[in-house]
Parts: structure tokens; sequence; C-alpha cells
């Protein structure tokens, strides 16, 4: 049986770090892989990180990761930067589904997606 659940559902489980449907997972994934990349990508891991962020699935119900990326591709020419096209995607499917925005914060997503340890 199938459980319904709405993106603020999503949203609220990601900020208890509980992945509970597909659309927190992939977000939890979404944020977690751009935290932990270099702070500058070499060419290569630039084309793998383009193809990740371009093809994973959009596993939200009103897919409003799919509607952002077909206009805003995503910028990984930096960690910071991707961090803030995550965050911009993020706050489109926010506003999307009638929930507020949240501030771009470099210092304060690290510390919200990065082990304190500086693991990695």
């Amino acid at each position: 049986m199938n459980k319904k659940y709405t993106f603020e559902d999503s949203m609220n489980a990601m900020d208890r770090n509980e992945a509970s449907d597909p659309c927190s997972s992939q977000w939890m994934l979404l944020w977690t892989y751009g935290a932990y990349i270099q702070e500058k990508p070499t060419i290569e891991e630039k084309k793998a990180l383009e193809i990740f962020y371009k093809t994973i699935p959009d596993l939200c119900t009103n897919k409003c990761y799919n509607t952002f990326l077909t206009n805003f591709p995503p910028k990984v020419e930096t960690r910071r930067k991707l961090m803030g096209w995550i965050q911009t995607a993020e706050n489109s499917c926010r506003i999307q589904n009638g929930l507020k925005t949240r501030p771009f914060n470099y210092k304060e997503l690290l510390r919200r997606w990065r082990y304190p340890d500086g693991y990695l």
C-alpha cells in the first residue's frame, strides 16, 4: 500500500533527517551530494555533477524539481554555486507548494549537511 505524502511532509521529514518517503529521500541526496564535493571540482567532476543533477529522477508527486531543472541547469563551477542552486531549486518547489522559502547561507548549509569533523 502506497502512503500518501505532501511536499510539506517531505520537507518536514528532511528537517528531521528522516528519509520517510521518496521525495524527502531525493532532497536529502541532492543536498548531501552537493555538500561533499570539492570546493572547486575538476572538469571531469563537473561533468559528473551535471549528469547527476540533470538525470536524477524527480520523486516528488508534483515534479517541481524537473520543472525547475527545465529552466535552470545546475551550477557546478564551485560547491558554493551548486549549494546556492540547490537552495534556489528547493525554494522554487517550496513556492509551488505554498511554503515559505529559506534564505541562502552557505556556512549554515555546510554545517547542516556535512559532518563537523571535516570528514572528506
